[in-house]
C-alpha cells in the first residue's frame, strides 16, 4: 500500500543515515540511539499494521456470521411456529378474504392495516381450552378453573372443551423510538426500526353441548356466572355465532355490535424481529396459483376463477418488499408462507438488500395446511 511504501522509503533512509556515522567502539556500554530505536519502531509498525488489518478482518467476518446464524435460526423458529399455529386452522383466508374482513371499517374483526402495519396471514381455528366446563349439558361453571391442569384432583369433573379464535399475523415497520414511546426491539444506533412480524388474536367463549355460553355474558336468559379464567371467556368483539357453512359468511365477519377488539386483554404480540423491508433488487414473488397446484382449468374453475393470472393474484398476500408473503388457497385449507431476514441490520444501521450478499438476507418457506374442520369435537 501506499503509507507501507512509504514507510519503507524512510526505513531505508534511516538505515543510510546509520551507515554512515562512525561506528561506535566495541567497549562501548551506551545504550540504543535514538536512530536505532526509531528503526526498530518503524520494523514493528510494518509488521503489526497488516496484522491489525487481518485481526479487524476476522472480528467482522465473525460479526456477520453471528448475525447471520441469529438470523436464520430466528426466521425458521418463526416460520415453524406459525406452522404449527396454522395446523389447528380451519379456514384460512386469501387475498380476497382478508381484504373482505378489512372492508369492515371500523367493524372489522382485526386490527386495521395501516400505512406501519400490514395483515398478511388470517385464518380461523380451534384453540384448546383445558379445564372449561362441567361434563353435561349445563351452564353452570361451577368449580372449572382452566388455570389446573385436567388431572388436578380438585378439578377431576371438568372437562376440556374447544373454541374458535381468529388469528392474524401483520408485517410490522414501527417509528423510530423516542425517549416518551421507546421500543424495546428497535437497536437503538439512530437507524430506522426493523420490520417484524406480529400476532394478533381473539377467541370464542367456553359453550356447553347446547351452544351456550357457560359463563362471562351478560343478558342472556338463563343467566351465567362470571369466568373464572379469562380462556373460558370470549373476547370483545369476537362474534357470538359464525355460520361455518357458508365462506361468505366467513369473508364478512364483524364485532358485535357496541364492542371493540380490547388490545389490553388481547395485545398484539412479536413473534420475531429484523425482517428485511428493502424494496429495491428484491427477490420477486413466487407465482402462487403454480406452487399450490391450481393450474388445471378444472381447479380454477372450482375455485372461481376465469383463469391462471386471476388465481395468482387471488391468492398472493405480500407488501413492496415481499419479505413475508402468502400464497393461500382457501378451497384446500392450505397456505405457503416464506420469509426473508436482515441479518445485516442488526450490525449497520439502514442496511438494505444485496443481491451480492445473500447469506446476510436468510430466507424460508415452507408449505402449511389447516388439518381442523368445522363442527369436530
Amino acid at each position: 500500500s501506499k503509507e507501507s511504501k512509504t514507510m519503507i522509503n524512510l526505513l531505508k533512509f534511516l538505515l543510510k543515515v546509520r551507515s554512515s556515522q562512525k561506528s561506535p567502539k566495541l567497549n562501548s556500554s551506551s545504550g540504543m540511539t535514538m536512530i536505532e530505536l526509531l528503526v526498530g519502531t518503524v520494523i514493528a509498525f510494518i509488521i503489526i499494521t497488516p496484522l491489525m488489518g487481518m485481526v479487524i478482518g476476522l472480528l467482522n467476518d465473525d460479526s456477520r456470521e453471528q448475525a447471520k446464524a441469529t438470523t436464520d435460526e430466528e426466521i425458521n423458529s418463526a416460520l415453524q411456529y406459525i406452522s404449527d399455529d396454522i395446523s389447528q386452522a380451519t379456514y384460512i383466508y386469501d387475498k380476497k378474504g382478508i381484504t373482505a374482513l378489512l372492508n369492515q371499517g371500523a367493524n372489522a374483526i382485526i386490527p386495521a392495516a395501516t400505512a406501519d402495519s400490514t395483515p398478511i396471514l388470517v385464518f380461523v381455528k380451534r384453540t384448546l381450552v383445558e379445564n372449561a366446563i362441567p361434563p353435561g349439558n349445563t351452564t353452570t361453571v361451577g368449580t372449572c378453573n382452566p388455570g389446573l391442569k385436567s388431572d388436578d384432583a380438585k378439578n377431576a369433573n371438568c372437562d376440556d372443551a374447544f373454541v374458535l379464535s381468529l388469528v392474524a399475523y401483520y408485517l410490522e415497520t414501527p417509528p423510530k423510538p423516542t425517549n416518551s414511546n421507546p421500543d424495546p426491539f428497535c437497536p437503538n444506533d439512530g437507524g430506522d426500526c426493523p420490520a417484524r412480524i406480529t400476532r394478533f388474536e381473539i377467541q370464542d367463549g367456553v359453550k356447553n353441548i347446547s351452544q351456550n355460553y357457560v359463563c362471562g355474558e351478560t343478558n342472556t336468559n338463563p343467566p351465567v356466572p362470571a369466568c373464572n379464567d379469562n380462556s373460558q371467556k370470549r373476547d370483545d368483539g369476537f362474534p357470538k355465532s359464525i355460520n361455518t357453512s357458508s365462506i361468505t359468511t366467513l369473508n364478512s365477519l364483524v364485532r358485535e355490535t357496541g364492542e371493540n377488539i380490547n388490545l389490553a386483554t388481547n395485545p398484539i404480540q412479536v413473534l420475531v424481529n429484523y425482517i428485511d423491508i428493502s424494496t429495491l433488487n428484491i427477490p420477486a414473488t413466487a407465482t402462487c396459483n403454480v406452487v399450490l397446484g391450481v393450474t388445471t382449468p378444472e381447479k380454477l374453475t372450482e375455485r372461481g376463477f376465469p383463469n391462471a393470472a386471476a388465481a395468482n393474484i387471488a391468492m398472493l398476500r405480500t407488501t413492496p418488499s415481499n419479505s413475508f408473503y402468502a400464497c393461500v388457497d382457501s378451497h384446500a385449507n392450505v397456505a405457503q408462507i416464506y420469509l426473508r431476514g436482515n441479518a445485516l441490520r442488526r450490525i449497520q444501521k439502514d442496511a438494505n438488500y444485496s443481491p451480492n450478499s445473500p447469506a446476510l438476507f436468510p430466507t424460508a418457506t415452507m408449505q402449511m395446511r389447516g388439518l381442523s374442520t368445522f363442527g369436530s369435537q
